[in-house]
């Protein structure tokens, strides 16, 4: 976008600052937002020095900063593939806006709001996340031994958990289709916990295990990585591939995984039978989401 139209722009918007949201849906505010990101991202953090005459004061200059995040979360929320190219510093200040409660929380869907997690523990956005993963052994109890885990519990709201299996059950050099992982996992399911549901890992899950677990390293494979996970949409799902980052790839980028990665969905109560004196407080869980 040019210099001279983002200043008009901002010169509206200061005068009413909900033609951001409608700006938001025309071709090309989506096309800043969802092509350019990098590029409007690094305007808006630059706006108060290139186009300082247009702000009255600096409140109102916080003021369209919070908007505009505000409108770039809500448009990204529903559009997985997009996520990856989300710059980590965006990320950080989403999260900061919605501690300070400028973004709704109920706005955003789950496995967008760990995407913003993944994303920021990159550059050091640790502060919040003070619980510990809770690692499990193949006999699904408790271990706080990293070494002795083959799995990783992730607790939910629902009073399910989720534990993913930390190594792949398939890997292949020529790709599996989601029919083959999907028989792979049916397979490996009958074999191993036949009372247990089996499904692709839920993307929140394997973002978990990669802040965790994962390399610093960017040049070096997410631990969870090129392989299918399951995204909430609304109140469904659907399957997508991550890259070797772990982030969601549009469906045109890759058709097909090398990886299959599994997990087993089990209530609260039943895992607590395992693991007798269990608590999930210390542990990582959807109420990460209930901010401090």
């Amino acid at each position: 976008m040019e210099k001279n139209k983002f200043n008009l722009l901002l010169r509206s918007w200061t005068k009413d600052p909900s033609l951001i949201g409608f700006w938001a849906v025309t071709t090309e505010g989506e096309k800043m937002i969802k092509v350019h990101l990098t590029d409007f991202y690094h305007m808006i953090k630059t706006m108060w020095f290139e186009h300082r005459e247009v702000f009255p004061n600096k409140g109102t200059y916080k003021m369209i900063r919070r908007n505009l995040i505000r409108t770039i979360a809500l448009t990204l929320n529903e559009t997985p593939f997009r996520w990856r190219f989300i710059p980590d510093e965006l990320c950080k200040e989403i999260l900061h806006k919605l501690y300070q409660r400028w973004i709704p929380i109920r706005n955003l869907n789950g496995d967008f709001k760990t995407l913003l997690f993944y994303k920021a523990s990159k550059i050091g956005f640790h502060n919040r996340f003070a619980k510990r993963p809770c690692f499990v052994n193949n006999k699904l109890n408790v271990v706080f031994s990293e070494d002795q885990a083959v799995g990783i519990a992730h607790f939910m709201q629902n009073k399910h958990v989720e534990i993913l299996f930390l190594r792949p059950i398939a890997v292949h050099d020529n790709e599996i289709s989601m029919s083959k992982a999907k028989k792979i996992i049916l397979e490996w399911n009958k074999n191993n916990f036949p009372k247990l549901f089996a499904h692709l890992p839920s993307f929140a899950t394997c973002c978990l295990a990669n802040i965790f677990l994962g390399s610093e390293n960017q040049n070096v494979d997410a631990l969870i990585s090129d392989c299918y996970a399951s995204c909430s949409k609304g109140r469904a799902f659907e399957n997508i591939i991550l890259n070797r980052n772990g982030f969601p790839m549009e469906k045109s980028d890759c058709l097909k995984a090398k990886k299959v990665f599994v997990s087993i969905v089990t209530d609260i109560e039943n895992f607590k039978k395992l693991n007798p004196s269990f608590s999930p407080i210390p542990f990582i869980s959807d109420y990460i989401n209930q901010w401090e």
